[in-house]
C-alpha cells in the first residue's frame, strides 16, 4: 500500500541515494516511532523518500517501514508537533502548524489493547500524541497555528476536501497575521 507513496516521494525529491538530511538546501528531519520499542526516532540520514514514508505510516492503514531493524510508523503517535526537534536543529524561531483534527484533552486515557477495541486504538493513534510533550511543544513555539479541520481525516484526498482544508489553513494563517508581523519585526531588529 505504501510502496506507491515511496515511489512518488522518489519522483518528487529526485533523491535516490542515502544522504545526510543536514546537507539538504533546507536541513530536514522527520519523526517516526519504532513499534518494537514504542520509542520516538528522529530520522536525519538515509533514504529520504523511505524515511518520509516511515514518518507518515499510519498504523493499521499502512505497513510499518523497516529501517535498520526498526519497524517504523507515523511519528505523530508520540510527537505530533516536533517543535523540540526544530529547536535542537538550531531554529531560533519556530512557527508550528498543527494539523490534528481533534483538540487534545488534558486527561490521560487508560487504554488497554484487546481485539474488540481495535477501532479505539486506531482512533487514539490518529488523534492523540503524547500529551505532555505536545503541550510543551505548543508552549515552546513562537507562533502556534491550528486550522479548524474538524470533519477531516488524514485519508481525505478528494479534491473538494483538499480545497476545504487549504481554505481552512489560509484562514488560520490570516488570523495569525498580526503575530507573524510581530515576529518579522523582532527578527529584523535582531539582524540590525
Amino acid at each position: 500500500y505504501g510502496d506507491s507513496i515511496t515511489s512518488k516521494f522518489k519522483t518528487l525529491t529526485k533523491i535516490h541515494d542515502s544522504i545526510d538530511f543536514n546537507d539538504l538546501q533546507t536541513p530536514f528531519k522527520c519523526i517516526a516511532v519504532d513499534m518494537t520499542t514504542f520509542k520516538e526516532v528522529v530520522l536525519d540520514k538515509g533514504d529520504l523518500p523511505l524515511c518520509m514514508r516511515a514518518s507518515m505510516s499510519i498504523p493499521f492503514l499502512y505497513k510499518p517501514v523497516e529501517i535498520d531493524s526498526m519497524q517504523l510508523v507515523d511519528g505523530g503517535l508520540l510527537n505530533n508537533l516536533p517543535v523540540d526537534v526544530a529547536r535542537k536543529m538550531g531554529a531560533d524561531y519556530v512557527i508550528a502548524i498543527d494539523l490534528t483534527q481533534n483538540q487534545h484533552e488534558e486527561k490521560e486515557t487508560d487504554f488497554h489493547y484487546t481485539d474488540s477495541n481495535i477501532g479505539k486504538l486506531i482512533s487514539w493513534s490518529l488523534s492523540r500524541p503524547d500529551l505532555k510533550k505536545y503541550h510543551q511543544n505548543v508552549k515552546d513555539a513562537d507562533i502556534y497555528i491550528h486550522p479548524d479541520l474538524k470533519g477531516c481525516k488524514p485519508s481525505d484526498f478528494k479534491p473538494k476536501k483538499i480545497e476545504y482544508m487549504i481554505k481552512q489553513g489560509e484562514y488560520a494563517g490570516r488570523k495569525a497575521m498580526a503575530d507573524l508581523k510581530k515576529l518579522k519585526t523582532k527578527i529584523q531588529k535582531k539582524q540590525k
